[in-house]
């Protein structure tokens, strides 16, 4: 079954009108902003790219040393203007293209970070949630005849309440748990090449000087930290929905539910992460060592290539 589609049926899961629905629902709007500040931000730099040689006096192009064979000299007439047409167009498709796919890729990573904070959200709440439960159903359970003490009747609902509620989270849980898996499997090794390319990029302008690449540094740059902010963000989320589980007051449930507790917290034990083809974890660890990384590269490039005979 295709990724989409599995993340339209677990959309489908989701109750309506509930706090958990519009926990989700505001998360949601937060990854919507962060995808939309990310377009913004590497589609304005590639128009900058492409459109700071028509504001420089003479004949430029993004790149003045690259060379269009077959179209040589390429700042003459009609040569100059169908070059820099040509760049132009395949800027456009490879940033297009590689922006669009992370933007993607921010979306179904946030929607599981979403899910499991809104899920931290139902857990901080739910012994609160079970008091609440109780006291509106008070006054119809003392009516009841066959019901042998008040203290007995409070534990059985609220510890019924409990079980139901935990029933939908858990069942959240494994669903996030199996999308994460299917990530794996789709996006792993996409993650490891985009970032060995990424990585020989930087070095390459690093080399090429800043003051010849101060507009590519922060497109390059930009997507790895993108990709590492939006792993730690799911780690973070991790971390938040196992503390929640700690956290939920579960020694006041019943034998039944605190089982169910547990059963939960084996499932959380492994930090949910991702993956650069299994070699590492993205996140802001894994963006430090590739800046030290990058950067130790060239000056090992640049003291070989600049090195006096």
């Amino acid at each position: 079954m295709d990724i989409i589609d599995e993340y339209l049926l677990c959309d489908k899961l989701v109750s309506r009108g509930t706090r958990f629905e519009k926990n989700l629902s505001w998360k949601l709007r937060e990854i919507k902003k962060r995808a939309l500040v990310v377009w913004i931000v590497l589609i304005g730099n590639a128009a900058l790219y492409v459109t700071v040689p028509i504001f420089i006096p003479g004949r430029h192009f993004t790149e003045d040393l690259f060379v269009l064979y077959g179209l040589e000299p390429m700042f003459e007439t009609p040569n100059y203007e169908i070059s820099f047409i040509i760049l132009v167009a395949g800027v456009y498709f490879a940033v297009f293209t590689l922006v669009h796919t992370t933007i993607f890729t921010i979306i179904i990573i946030g929607y599981l970070e979403a899910i499991l904070l809104a899920l931290s959200e139902e857990m901080d709440h739910i012994w609160d949630d079970s008091e609440n439960f109780y006291k509106k159903q008070k006054d119809a359970i003392n009516t009841i005849q066959y019901i042998q003490s008040a203290i007995y009747t409070k534990d059985v609902l609220k510890n019924a309440f409990i079980k139901y509620r935990l029933g939908h989270i858990i069942q959240f849980q494994i669903v996030t748990l199996k999308l994460k898996r299917k990530i794996d499997k789709e996006l792993s090794v996409f993650f490891m090449v985009e970032f060995l390319f990424l990585a020989v990029a930087i070095v390459a302008e690093l080399i090429g000087g800043l003051e010849n690449t101060y507009l590519e540094v922060p497109y390059t740059g930009g997507q790895v930290f993108i990709t590492c902010l939006i792993g730690q963000r799911l780690v973070d989320a991790g971390i938040a929905f196992k503390r929640s589980l700690y956290g939920c007051r579960w020694e006041n449930f019943n034998t039944s539910n605190q089982k169910m507790i547990l059963l939960m917290l084996q499932f959380s034990q492994k930090t949910l992460t991702l993956s650069a083809g299994g070699i590492t974890v993205l996140s802001f660890p894994c963006l430090m060592f590739i800046m030290k990384s990058t950067y130790s590269a060239y000056t090992t490039l640049k003291s070989s290539v600049y090195k006096s005979p």
